[in-house]
């Protein structure tokens, strides 16, 4: 294929003007001043109407397929192709020198041309392709060079056959018109075995290089161009080349054909080439998608397949590219649109189109060279700075499209409509970022990424460098892998530079991050580490947080500590100091900490010098920067530390605890309304337990009574303000006193003091005030901590008698609460002794009154709700038991519903209760109850058959047959309260089993008939009036078994419970049928259809069977 270049000699220099010429008229649009917008003044030029791109000064094709011309010469006969050697002089010895026209004279120069030359006439062809080969030659080379070939009829003339031996050539010339009408050259190179004799061509600045001796040994190749194009031979270096020259004339009367190329096109190219390859940010895009006219599919996707203007525009910017640092590519773009449809609801008769688009997306993909060599299978790109012209998107939904899916109108939405498009484009970049560009994007990313992680190289490549920065700079990795991968292939390589590089890159956003920690070992012991450890003083710099650095320059001193001996040694004197160095950094240099920090600080500590070093240095920044909860744990902390002196320690912990808790806001202010709105109150009332616990553990009790009175006096501070004392008591106060309580092991030390006795005796008299005069107050955790704050494990019940019997003696609460406050002192109520002399109320004598209270006024209504209330009262007192049997049943008579819906399912779980608690007895007459309100309301006589049904039921059991059908029928009789039983989808040879069955067994029982007369395989079984009513009395007599034996399963037991009432209900439940002479009567048709339809059954049209 052939290479463009820029020629300087022809170069032609743009005036600047500011939009009119020097006459004063305004200018054309393609000659306006260039804004330094690369892709604004890019879409300018090529884009500009008032510009023809459909031009080509020369032409180049190689024929694989074209025939053999059977060449023969006058008195030599057929020359054999490819031409050897003793041909070639056979030419030459019928051949003259070629001369070239100079002025008014032609002569023979062979320092200016050296060829050997036939005239037409001595030149003849045997083969009777090779007229259809030069018609279709010659229509190639019109369409290439924009000529009409319908309209001029050129015709193809034979002027010489050329023979170019080694050293021939021809100087840079332009060709004379030969004939009237000539407008072009052509010449036909034949198989021909050479090397060297490339044809340089140049016009307007453009010039193009065509060198076709690699492809000339077995196909015929055809070059054209303009007579006024300059050109040039240049020497051929071996073998021979043999070549037919054809003038290209004009026939027509229509205008001879011209080349008209606007000689300031490619001045202002390469004036934007220029100021694109000096711009910085949005005005220097990283790469321009020029769209192009055709679209060209992947197979032989090369600049040779361009065609008209697409080519035109590719070979002036190829011709500037080299001497600008640019390159060219091609690529494909497939685009989908999809949105609403502009159909007219239905009633388009035309083509349809979008009337919104509402989704769209977009790819560039095989991206190739301009040789079609492959780039990338897909290229990113930014559609709002990248693109030629600037709405790509739009331009591309202006064309056809290669596939399309339409759904029409459908009444209640529009039309939908979904189009494909596949367009080509012309990829513009500047060298520097090529690299970037091929990588960009997640593919990109991941190709650039294996290629580094897969290099086998022992050192890196300039392009493994380039992939390197290509990776620091990727947007889409992450930047942990993205770090780990490059100082891995650095150590790989040994690049200390390129390791330093990775580090230092990602170290302002990672501090010591970056890498995990064994990869800066690896680092130390590869690269040695005096060559890294700049690089780790850079990210413990870059790293402002306690616990990374010092766990850092832990895990390097234990690194240096398991080297073999040897080298032990030697990275001792150079790896110690530097540690010694970088703690020192690393505390003078202290950011709040977090409580998790705690342990690592006092181990820096340690490791500077111990106490000294940390009173000195550490201890009055934390003071500093340090939040109280901090302060509070470093001190445990400090007091667990085995290695510190006790008297330095002690004091210590002491200056950090009282800092601590003079700093602290235990409970916001009372005076103030909102406290939620300016303060955490779960976390207030929390910080003064944990500092009490921790001063107690400490060893400063002191400290910790100090809060003990500050409570106690911010309660008895505000006696104006009762309910917001009352709730600091129960929100901060019990807590407080709670922890205390409950840490007996930890703690006793300090239960004694007349600071915490007078906060406990303050906590309980506020708090059993607030659950007095609040209802709402009654919370379970607020009654347990209450409960466990009275009853302290000393058996004292001073509190009890001072402040909460009297309360719980004159209070009543609602249901809910009543109950909190019962479950939560009854769990404590046995821990106090009251004094021999003490003649009131107990703790547990109001709570049974309480629950008492609350189990008259609970509601009732379900089996679930009456055994939890009996279980809960009887756990309270066993006589509150029996007052909850006796709410269930004093009141009667009960509806059956009630019998039906909660004495029965209550009588298994009574029981089950009564078992567990040994209070079967207490059972007795509720059981008589629930038996003798169930045989009067429920169970009634048994009913009258006729004897011929009475004689069918006693002998039922001579009806075996197990199959499905034959056991509901069965069942149907003598458990189902319905009227008519339906099989639906049984095969017909099972319904005729049934109904023989029926006939044999119990035909005065039930009547068979056929459900619906369209489908014989349904089956309707019916029973008669009187069987239906035996069938509800046998289904409430198997209910009252059930009954009895959930009761007891035992006889005697079951005796002993019901008394009087077992006679009764074993004499009804043993009652048979008796005889009546009505006859036997079944449900007609029209019956069952009238009861179905009343009980809501819809009969609509039977629907069709899909098969």
């Amino acid at each position: 294929m052939g290479r463009f270049d820029c020629t300087d000699d022809e170069e032609l220099e743009e005036e600047e003007t500011d939009g009119y010429s020097d006459e004063g008229s305004p200018q054309r649009d393609d000659e306006k001043k260039l804004t330094g917008d690369v892709r604004a003044d890019l879409e300018h030029i090529l884009t500009s109407r008032n510009l023809d791109w459909n031009f080509a000064f020369a032409f180049q094709q190689a024929y694989p397929d074209a025939p053999n011309p059977v060449l023969r010469l006058a008195d030599l006969g057929t020359i054999g192709l490819p031409v050897n050697a003793r041909e070639a002089e056979a030419i030459k010895s019928r051949a003259v020198q070629a001369p070239f026209g100079m002025g008014e004279r032609t002569v023979v120069d062979k320092t200016v041309r050296d060829t050997w030359e036939m005239d037409s006439k001595q030149v003849t062809f045997g083969s009777p392709r090779w007229d259809e080969f030069l018609q279709r030659a010659v229509q190639d080379v019109c369409k290439a060079l924009n000529v009409n070939y319908k309209t001029n009829r050129p015709r193809c003339e034979l002027h010489k056959l050329l023979l170019y031996e080694t050293g021939s050539h021809f100087l840079p010339h332009v060709d004379t018109e030969k004939a009237d009408g000539m407008f072009a050259t052509m010449i036909i190179i034949l198989p021909s075995e050479y090397t060297g004799g490339s044809a340089h061509l140049s016009h307007s600045g453009l010039s193009i290089e065509y060198d076709c001796s690699a492809t000339c040994l077995d196909q015929t190749v055809v070059l054209a161009w303009y007579t006024d194009v300059k050109h040039e031979i240049k020497p051929v270096t071996s073998g021979y080349r043999l070549a037919l020259s054809y003038n290209l004339i004009h026939t027509t009367q229509a205008p001879r054909p011209a080349l008209a190329l606007d000689p300031t096109i490619s001045t202002r190219l390469s004036t934007v080439l220029a100021t694109w390859q000096g711009a910085k940010g949005r005005r220097a895009p990283q790469k321009i998608l020029y769209f192009l006219n055709h679209s060209y599919s992947h197979a032989n996707f090369h600049a040779g397949a361009l065609k008209g203007a697409d080519a035109q525009k590719a070979a002036i910017l190829a011709s500037l590219a080299p001497q600008h640092e640019f390159a060219l590519g091609l690529a494909n773009v497939s685009c989908r649109l999809a949105g609403a449809a502009d159909d007219e609801y239905g009633r388009g008769r035309g083509d349809v189109d979008f009337g919104e688009i509402q989704d769209s997306d977009i790819t560039v993909e095989h991206f190739v060279d301009m040789a079609g060599n492959l780039l990338a299978p897909l290229l990113e790109f930014d559609e709002e700075s990248e693109t030629v012209p600037a709405e790509l998107m739009d331009e591309i939904g202006r064309g056809p499209c290669e596939k399309e899916n339409y759904e029409a109108y459908t009444g209640n939405e529009a039309g939908s409509l979904e189009r494909w498009y596949r367009r080509s484009v012309l990829v513009i970049w500047p060298e520097r970022n090529r690299a970037a560009m091929l990588h960009g994007g997640k593919a990109g990313f991941a190709r650039a990424a294996a290629a580094v992680e897969n290099s086998s190289s022992k050192k890196p490549s300039p392009a493994e460098r380039t992939l390197i920065d290509v990776l620091l700079c990727h947007e889409y990795g992450d930047d942990a892998q993205v770090a780990r991968l490059c100082a891995q292939a650095a150590l790989k390589w040994k690049d200390v530079e390129l390791w330093r590089k990775v580090v230092e890159h990602y170290a302002p956003k990672r501090g010591v991050d970056v890498l995990p920690i064994d990869m800066y070992l690896e680092a130390a012991k590869v690269l040695g580490f005096k060559h890294v450890k700049a690089a780790f003083e850079r990210v413990l710099c870059a790293d402002n947080r306690n616990t990374p650095r010092f766990n850092f320059l832990t895990a390097i001193e234990v690194w240096m500590s398991t080297r073999p001996p040897a080298l032990r040694k030697k990275a001792s004197k150079e790896v110690k100091p530097w540690l010694t160095i970088q703690r020192k950094v690393a505390v003078a240099s202290l950011t709040k900490p977090d409580q998790s920090e705690c342990t690592v600080l006092v181990s820096a500590a340690r490791q500077l010098g111990g106490m000294e070093y940390l009173k000195d240095h550490m201890i009055p920044q934390l003071l500093s920067i340090s939040d109280c909860s901090f302060l509070v744990k470093f001190a445990r902390a400090i007091h667990e530390e085995a290695s510190f002196e006790q008297p330095s320690k002690d004091e210590l912990t002491r200056t950090l605890l009282a800092t601590a808790i003079k700093r602290t806001t235990f409970y916001p202010p009372l005076e103030l309304k909102d406290k939620s709105a300016r303060y955490d109150m779960a976390q207030c009332c929390a910080l003064a337990p944990s500092y009490a616990e921790a001063c107690v553990q400490i060893g400063h009790i002191d400290l910790a009574n100090t809060i003990f009175t500050h409570f106690t006096g911010i309660a008895t501070s505000h006696p104006k303000r009762k309910l917001t004392v009352q709730g600091f008591a129960a929100d901060a106060m019990l807590p407080l006193v709670t922890v205390v309580l409950q840490g007996e092991d930890t703690m006793s030390k300090c239960m004694n003091t007349p600071e915490f006795l007078e906060l406990r005796r303050t906590t309980v008299k506020l708090c059993m005030d607030y659950l007095v005069t609040t209802s709402y107050a009654v919370r379970r955790e607020l009654v347990r901590q209450l409960a466990e704050a009275i009853a302290p494990r000393d058996k004292s019940a001073d509190l009890l008698i001072s402040f909460v019997i009297p309360a719980l003696k004159s209070t009543s609460w609602p249901d809910l609460q009543s109950r909190v406050v019962v479950d939560e002192f009854r769990r404590v109520a046995h821990r106090s002794s009251y004094p021999d002399d003490y003649k009131d109320h107990t703790l547990g004598r109001c709570l049974v009154t309480i629950a008492d209270k609350y189990l008259k006024g609970v509601q009732l209504h379900d089996v679930d709700t009456i055994i939890a209330e009996l279980t809960w009262g009887a756990g309270v007192n066993q006589k509150l038991a029996q007052r909850v049997l006796n709410r269930v049943f004093t009141a009667g008579p009960w509806a059956s519903a009630h019998i039906t819906g909660i004495f029965l399912p209550l009588v298994p779980k009574l029981r089950a209760w009564a078992v567990q608690s040994d209070q079967l007895d207490a059972l007795a007459i509720p059981f008589q109850k629930i038996v003798g309100s169930w045989a009067d309301t429920i169970f009634g006589p048994p009913p009258s058959l006729p004897g011929a049904q009475l004689t069918e039921l006693d002998s039922l059991q001579r009806w075996t047959c197990t199959c499905t059908n034959c056991v509901r029928v069965r069942r149907f009789i003598d458990r189902d309260t319905s009227q008519s039983d339906y099989f639906r989808h049984t095969p017909a040879a099972e319904t005729a089993h049934v109904v023989e069955e029926v006939k044999k067994y119990a035909s005065h029982l039930v009547k068979c008939d056929t459900w619906n007369v369209m489908d014989p395989c349904r089956l309707r079984v019916d029973k008669s009036d009187t069987i239906r009513t035996y069938s509800v009395w046998n289904v409430n007599r198997y209910q009252g078994r059930q009954m009895l034996r959930d009761m007891s399963s035992d006889d005697q037991d079951l005796r002993r419970l019901l008394g009087d009432q077992y006679a009764k209900i074993a004499t009804v439940l043993a009652a048979k049928p008796a005889v009546s002479a009505q006859p036997v009567v079944f449900p007609t048709a029209a019956s069952v259809y009238k009861r179905r339809a009343d009980e809501g059954y819809h009969f609509g049209p039977r629907k069709k069977r899909r098969r």
